[in-house]
């Protein structure tokens, strides 16, 4: 765990977006991080839902508290994790591999892959696999 507290943000009464001035949201904060707003009429917490550059958030509740501009922060930052478009993307990359195959091997006798069958990983350029 880490925490992110560069820049200034403004955020409004009763909404879920969070603007940003010298930040840098999009490399430094992702889906899940818990942002969080300390002010003179109370403390705010929500978890990032989206970031949408690097000078703008969305948070998964509203703000409710009176408006902040030009206002501290702090964005707990929790261990790197794959968001689905990232798997997809890199799943692609492994797949755009000459000779690179993903498959089922069969565990029936008469070469069927059954549901369970594990999942086996070739390159036949390079003559490895893997099965799990």
């Amino acid at each position: 765990m880490s925490w992110y507290r560069t820049g200034v943000i403004s955020l409004a009464n009763n909404t879920t977006v969070v603007t940003g001035v010298g930040t840098a949201f999009t490399t430094e904060t992702k889906y899940g991080d818990i942002f969080i707003c300390n002010s003179v009429s109370g403390n705010f917490m929500a978890q990032i839902v989206l970031v949408v550059s690097d000078t703008q958030i969305k948070l998964d509740k509203k703000f409710n508290l009176p408006s902040v501009v030009s206002h501290a922060y702090e964005i707990i930052v929790s261990q790197p994790s794959f968001s689905s478009y990232d798997l997809n993307e890199k799943i692609n990359t492994l797949l755009a591999v000459p000779g690179l195959s993903i498959q089922r091997r069969p565990r029936r006798p008469d070469g069927v892959a059954t549901p369970d069958a594990p999942l086996c990983v070739a390159n036949q350029k390079h003559g490895w696999h893997l099965r799990w």
